[in-house]
């Protein structure tokens, strides 16, 4: 029986327990280790809203080019029409820089273009910029602005696309040239503030720096008069 005793002892003794300082140490490295992929989290999100944020801006660029572009090529396209004789001119642009009236007649072949309720067949779209703050272009507000259209086919003002912090219409000799300046509307995705020159090549330099160190892109181009 003594025998027996004496071979299990130390078995039984050896099994003890972990001494303060390896628990401390144990705790440090997992700390250490949590730490570590906490923070690959965060990186990995921060990259993921600023590549998220990019996109939609360049998405919302596309688009409105695109809009304005095809309608300023329509600019003043009248057949002939005897009923309706009048040139409808090239496109208007006011006062305001950061607004442009296009006027056309539907060509009347194919899908309609547009079919105002007065039966005229003229296009009349209405390009302009409306800060959410209330404040005159640029937009600097939490919310900052719409490209908005006024479309005869709808009968009022609709956003065409948001996150609109200015706009500038040139009027050049046979064409139009559109720069957009657009702002994430999500906040804090850029490591600083940026800063962009709008319009481009403006002389003295107008600086634009976006607030919240969200992203900012400017979106330019020039469309020609094809029916001036």
């Amino acid at each position: 029986m003594s025998n027996l005793y004496q071979y299990a002892s130390p078995g039984v003794h050896a099994q003890r327990g972990l001494t303060l300082v390896e628990i401390l140490v144990a705790l440090v490295i997992s700390a250490f280790l949590i730490a570590g992929v906490i923070q690959l989290f965060i990186g990995s999100k921060q990259t993921y809203r600023g590549h998220d944020a990019l996109s939609r801006i360049q998405e919302n660029g596309r688009l409105a080019l695109d809009n304005m572009a095809r309608d300023i090529r329509m600019a003043g396209y009248a057949p002939f029409d005897p009923a309706s004789p009048a040139t409808l001119g090239p496109p208007v642009v006011s006062g305001n820089p950061a607004q442009i009236r296009v006027r056309w007649r539907d060509p009347g072949t194919g899908p309609l273009q547009c079919n105002p309720a007065d039966g005229s067949g003229i296009c009349d779209r209405t390009y302009s910029i409306v800060c959410r703050g209330g404040e005159t272009p640029p937009c600097t507000g939490i919310n900052m602005g719409d490209l908005m259209v006024q479309h005869e086919l709808v009968g009022g003002t609709q956003s065409l696309i948001e996150g609109v912090a200015d706009m500038r219409i040139t009027n050049l000799v046979n064409s139009i040239r559109i720069d957009l300046l657009l702002v994430s509307l999500d906040r804090f995705v850029a490591t600083a503030p940026q800063t962009v020159t709008f319009p481009p090549g403006a002389n003295p330099a107008n600086n634009y720096t976006a607030p919240d160190r969200r992203l900012v892109q400017v979106f330019s181009t020039t469309v020609a008069i094809r029916n001036r």
